[in-house]
């Protein structure tokens, strides 16, 4: 898995086997004027690379997106 902005990654992680249903990743965004985000990804069983996976985006606290691949 592999988080970028404006290009350039800020997160990378590799593994396919997990015991956690959730993973959440923090970062900071802009130089003049910053801002805190945060992903948190959600799937629905221990192999989670052939599940539905779910993904919502705060920036600031606040949801600012949502992505699902379920089908």
């Amino acid at each position: 898995m592999k988080i970028s902005v404006d290009g350039e990654p800020v997160i990378r992680k590799l593994g396919m086997f997990s015991l956690r249903r959730t993973s959440g990743y923090e970062f900071s965004v802009g130089s003049t004027e910053t801002h805190q985000v945060r992903i948190e990804k959600t799937r629905k069983a221990v192999v989670g690379g052939v599940q539905a996976q779910e993904c919502v985006a705060y920036i600031d606290g606040r949801e600012a997106g949502r992505y699902s691949n379920a089908a």
